[in-house]
């Protein structure tokens, strides 16, 4: 089995026919789907059982207990047989051609990762920007992260890339149980890790911005817990890019990476929690990480500095 496309699934009866057809329609046939009902309370499961009574040599449907997104993937993980792992959220779908592409360029040189570019889609069906991906070939994990920060689009999404499943098992990676933002905490430890990484030049995502999409109105007890999940992941990235990252121009760009992050994050805050992680952050000295090695940077950790640290 090449590939194993692990769908996690929480009350998305609305879009899970449309994900699970954008697979099956694949124009590459060597592959598994994996759904995890993760205790969705809708009718997913029934349009789940239907999808693997018509297609039972390619669908393995499981249903367990509510765990969140991060469970619900390490348990597709540890259940999938194929030779890489990719994963797709159940409300949004891929281009047909996407395993033919990525298994192509394989045929060449079975890297650790592959990254292919996905595109934004409004809930009307109406397409908007894509998260395109620099070209590389064969670079090693940190080289990787160097090329993706200087692109400029985001590329925590785990649905962004498809992994070498004996290097995500021999690296012992997960996703963090319990936390939100768990992308933010796991793709860039998996990407600095591996000895080889391509970009396939596609559009193989699309992620649908719906109204179950995970960033919407919270609590204020959740706003606080992803704004505290937030720190942890921070701490853990900077603790891992000192033991990976050996190249000081390289370390030096991804802490500015991670405090933009951390400081943008403020913005989708409020109240008594931007309070607490506000102080939280200037504890760890995260503006100090920002890069000023040009006029507009100097300026801008300038700016920021005295909008938040006065």
């Amino acid at each position: 089995m090449k590939f194993s496309v692990i769908v996690p699934v929480y009350n998305v009866e609305k879009y899970i026919a449309n994900c699970l057809d954008s697979i099956l329609s694949q124009s590459y046939a060597d592959y598994e789907v994996l759904v995890i009902n993760d205790g969705s309370p809708d009718n997913s499961q029934e349009i789940i059982d239907g999808y693997v009574e018509r297609n039972p040599e390619k669908i393995k449907a499981f249903v367990k207990e509510n765990g969140g997104l991060s469970d619900a993937r390490n348990y597709g993980i540890e259940r999938a047989v194929g030779d890489y792992l990719l994963f797709v959220d159940s409300d949004d779908y891929i281009d047909s051609g996407l395993l033919q592409a990525i298994a192509s360029l394989l045929e060449e040189d079975e890297v650790d990762i592959v990254r292919f570019s996905a595109q934004i889609v409004y809930d009307n069906g109406q397409k908007g920007e894509v998260i395109s991906a620099p070209k590389l070939l064969g670079v090693n994990g940190v080289r990787a992260i160097d090329a993706l920060i200087d692109n400029k689009y985001y590329f925590e999404p785990a649905w962004l890339y498809a992994y070498k499943t004996s290097f995500w098992r021999e690296n012992g990676f997960s996703f963090a149980f319990g936390k939100y933002h768990e992308d933010f905490g796991t793709t860039p430890k998996v990407i600095m890790k591996a000895e080889s990484f391509s970009t396939v030049d596609m559009v193989g995502y699309y992620y649908v911005q719906s109204p179950s999409s995970i960033m919407r109105t919270v609590s204020e007890e959740k706003e606080r817990k992803r704004a505290f999940d937030c720190i942890y992941h921070y701490d853990s990235l900077l603790a891992n890019a000192e033991r990976e990252i050996k190249d000081e121009k390289i370390k030096m760009k991804f802490r500015s990476y991670l405090a933009n992050s951390m400081i943008s994050k403020l913005g989708f805050l409020s109240g008594e929690t931007k309070n607490e992680y506000l102080k939280a952050i200037i504890e760890r000295d995260v503006f100090e990480l920002m890069l000023d090695d040009t006029l507009m940077r100097k300026l801008k950790k300038l700016l920021m500095k005295i909008r938040y640290c006065h």
